[in-house]
Formats: C-alpha cells, sequence, structure tokens
C-alpha cells in the first residue's frame, strides 16, 4: 500500500517515471549522444536511480548491467580508459615498485647478516675496533702524502688523466661493471632490466622523440672534451675546398642557406669518431667546415634508453635514427649527421687491408636528401673499426636479431679483457659536399644516379686521404 501511495504522489507532482529516466542507447557514435541530449532528453540522474531501486523491481541487475555495458562499448565512455597519463602511471607504479622490492630484498639480507656477526663476535669486534681505526687512518694519511706529491709535481697530467679515465671513459666503465653484475647478481640484473623499462617505455616515447639539443651542456662538455682527442689521438681533417670561404656549392651564391648531412663511414662498435663532429671547437671541426650548423645526430634508440646517459646523449643532439625523426630534424634549421651502414657495419668483423661499408644497397639517405634538397658530406674516420677487437661467431644469426629486437647484439672487447677502447690513431676526413636538388617526389632512377656519385664521392675520399692513417695505407675500400 505504501508503495501504491508513493507512486502515486509522484506521478500527481510530475516526476520523471523510471522508465523514461533510461537514455536511449540506440546510436553507437558519441555525436547521437550530444544530439539527444541538446535536445532535451533526460539524463540518468542520482533522485532516478534512487527511485529506480525503491520502485518494486521495476529495474533489475540484470538490466543495470547491460546498460553499463552498453555505456561501456561507447568511445566518449572510454575517454578515461585511453587517458595516457594514466596508461603511463600504471606500468610506472607497477615498475617502481618491483623496483623497490628488488632493492630493498638484498639489502634488508645484507643488514640481517650484518646485525647477526654483531650479535655473536661483538666481544671481538670491540677489542680490534682500535686497530682497525687506527689502520684506516694511517692508510688515509698514506693516500693523501701521495695524492699530493703526485699533484704538485704533475697537476696537468694529472687533470688530462683523470678527465680521459672518468670522464670519457665511464659510461664504458658502468657498461662493463653492470654485465659483471647482471651476471654474478640475479636480484641487480633485474633492477636493472626494471631501470631499462621505466626509462624506456614510461618516460621516452621512440616515435615522437622532440630534439632536445642543450646549447649551454655542449659547450660545457666541449670545453673539458679536449682528454678525449688526446686519448687516442684523434684528428680531423677537412678537405681543402671545402675550408676555403670564398666557395660556392654548385656556382650558386645560396652557401649561407645550404643545409647538410654528414655521412659518416664507418660504424665500428660505438662510432667514436662522431665526437669530432658534437664538439666542434676543441676538435677544430668548426673552425676548419666553417658552414656548419649546429648539429644533430640521428643514434640507434637503444642508446637513448640507457638512464641518464641515454638523457645526457639527448642534450648533446642525439635524436632516434627512425623515418620520422629524420624527416623532422631535416625540416629544422639544424644540419643532420647519420651513419648509413647501421646495425649491418656494426656487427661485421674487420677484415686486415680492407675497409668494408655496406653502401650498395643503403638508399635511403640519398631520398632524404632529395626530398629536402640537402647536400651530402662524406665523413671517414680511418681506425675506427680498430678500435675494438670484433669476434664474427653466429654473425647472420646476431644481426638479425639486432634488427628484430632493435637493440646491437655484437662480441667484442677493448683493452684487455675490458670495454675500454683501444688507443689507437682516429684520422677523421670530411669530403666536399655534394649539392642535391630538391625534388618532392624523386624516382628510382634519379636516387640510384645520386646514390652512384655519392659512393664514387667516398672511394675518392678514401684513397686520397688513407696515407694519414699508418695501419690503412695499403688497404683497399670493399662496398657491399
Amino acid at each position: 500500500m505504501a508503495r501504491s501511495r508513493r507512486r502515486k504522489r509522484r506521478s500527481k507532482s510530475g516526476t520523471v517515471a523510471p522508465h523514461s529516466g533510461r537514455r536511449d542507447h540506440s546510436s553507437s557514435d558519441a555525436a547521437g549522444v550530444a544530439s539527444s541530449i541538446q535536445s532535451g532528453a533526460p539524463e540518468m540522474t542520482a533522485e532516478h536511480c534512487d527511485a529506480s531501486e525503491k520502485d518494486g523491481g521495476t529495474v533489475t541487475a540484470r538490466d543495470e548491467e547491460e546498460e553499463l555495458s552498453q555505456l561501456a562499448a561507447k568511445p566518449w565512455c572510454c575517454l578515461c580508459l585511453k587517458w595516457e597519463p594514466l596508461k603511463s602511471l600504471v606500468p610506472f607504479v607497477a615498475v617502481v615498485g618491483t623496483a623497490c622490492v628488488l632493492f630493498v630484498l638484498p639489502i634488508f639480507a645484507l643488514l640481517t647478516l650484518v646485525l647477526f656477526a654483531l650479535l655473536s663476535f661483538w666481544p671481538f669486534i670491540l677489542i680490534m675496533m682500535p686497530v682497525f681505526v687506527a689502520g684506516a687512518a694511517v692508510g688515509l694519511v698514506c693516500i693523501a702524502a701521495v695524492m699530493t706529491i703526485v699533484w704538485w709535481f704533475g697537476r696537468k697530467q694529472t687533470i688530462q688523466f683523470i678527465t680521459a679515465r672518468v670522464f670519457f671513459l665511464m659510461p664504458f666503465h658502468a657498461l662493463f661493471i653492470s654485465v659483471l653484475v647482471s651476471i654474478v647478481s640475479f636480484w641487480w640484473s633485474l633492477a636493472i632490466g626494471a631501470a631499462l623499462f621505466v626509462q624506456g617505455e614510461v618516460s621516452w616515447s621512440c616515435q615522437h622523440h622532440k630534439i632536445q639539443r642543450w646549447e649551454a651542456c655542449i659547450n660545457f662538455f666541449d670545453s673539458w672534451s679536449a682528454p678525449i682527442f688526446n686519448y687516442f689521438p684523434l684528428t680531423i681533417h677537412v678537405d681543402g675546398d671545402v675550408g676555403d670561404r670564398q666557395e660556392k656549392v654548385d656556382g650558386h651564391d645560396d652557401v649561407e642557406e645550404t643545409r647538410y648531412i654528414f655521412c659518416y663511414h664507418p660504424h665500428g662498435i660505438f662510432a667514436l669518431g662522431l665526437f669530432s663532429l658534437v664538439f666542434s671547437k676543441t676538435s677544430g671541426f668548426a673552425r676548419q667546415f666553417w658552414r656548419s650548423k649546429p648539429l644533430v645526430v640521428g643514434v640507434a634508440s637503444a642508446l637513448l634508453h640507457v638512464p641518464i646517459l641515454g638523457r645526457l646523449c639527448s642534450w648533446f643532439g642525439f635524436i632516434p635514427a627512425s623515418r620520422h625523426n629524420l624527416h623532422e630534424a631535416c625540416k629544422s634549421g639544424y644540419d643532420l649527421a647519420i651513419v648509413p651502414g647501421g646495425i649491418a657495419e656494426m656487427t661485421q668483423p674487420p677484415v686486415e687491408g680492407k675497409e668494408t661499408l655496406f653502401l650498395r644497397r643503403r638508399r635511403g639517405f640519398v631520398r632524404l636528401a632529395l626530398l629536402h634538397g640537402r647536400a651530402l658530406v662524406p665523413v671517414f674516420c680511418f681506425g675506427e673499426s680498430k678500435t675494438f677487437v670484433q669476434y664474427g661467431c653466429f654473425r647472420k644469426l646476431r644481426e638479425h636479431l639486432s634488427r628484430t629486437l632493435r637493440v646491437s647484439i655484437v662480441f667484442f672487447r677493448g683493452r684487455g679483457c675490458t670495454l675500454t677502447p683501444r688507443q689507437v690513431p682516429l684520422r677523421v676526413v670530411v669530403g666536399k659536399p655534394m649539392k642535391l636538388p630538391k625534388i618532392s617526389s624523386p624516382s628510382d632512377d634519379t636516387i640510384s644516379r645520386f646514390h652512384a656519385q655519392y659512393m664514387q664521392l667516398v672511394e675518392n675520399l678514401f684513397h686520397s686521404h688513407k696515407n694519414l692513417h699508418p695501419d690503412s695505407k695499403r688497404s683497399d675500400l670493399v662496398f657491399i
């Protein structure tokens, strides 16, 4: 009786019936929903929900579930599920939590062992503590005295030695230590993998990576980069025609408007000679190649996934060598440097008396230069293939896996059994620019014609400057 009375009061007072408060879900797009709202269609408010619950089973639980499933199928109702910050936050919290557990567990176990040792051997530790403290104090005094003497008699040499071994070689030492730790400790290897995942998948996007070149950072490291070039040593030579300020490209006067794509050969393991183009003031490249603008470098995306080092490389102007990013770099006011050989040259072990370049089938950089009207500049580094000792076992399999996983799989070593590069002379030679016209849709014949000209230019550059390096005087250039 009470329910029937309440129904009559609601009908007299003009309250909307529960069945009229339902939305019409016949339309499957957001436009139909918007038009129904604008036409005055009632929405399911809190009052209507309460009335439906109080009503004698007018809206059942099955009806509510069907209605919710239909709402979830609407694209305008799934905006919360497609919200990008939420998608990034979930894996970030999960990975950070996993990394914390991986770090906390071994530390907690170590602290527990130390506590048990203190509780078990505290009398012995209490007696021997003064001896340990005195020995540590004497050792620190001796180390301080030796460092003072070395600093006083060879300050300049000491600074160069520390800068070369710490500043430049720190990434190689970090890589070597990471490999050792990953082999020895399972927990720390998982922690390193989690850190790489956070850096690569959560806080960084390869497809839409913007140029983050930081001029102040480059100038700072450029002023401290002299030990890098003195370590090998690394020197740069620009072709005499390029250094002439009165030269005109193809007889035109618009030299200042020309943008360049520097093509570096060969790749080697780390393409160390590229630092002569990045730190152009100390190497002398900016003084000799006076027409060059600020430079961005296309590298493998795996390098930018490494924590800390990837961020530093981004500030140096390194960008992923994907098609989208290279086209965006050509549209900007920066010059571009790429390594056409890529993974194939990286996994190719050096052959005595030969320099191998994977260039015959690499025509994408020529098409890129034609689309944007940029000049191609060949850059050859003599000695790059000798900075590391590389092993050629399973080369085809490693090359296939490297292309699939987008991570270079190379078996190599540096000095001794470390990953530190060997001290071999590096001679970087910059050739004469080859000006290309701007063609919006170049044909295959046009690309092949300019590609053949560029290969001839590289071959002439190699044979005319190979006497600069003692190990390349009798070498031949082979194109694959």
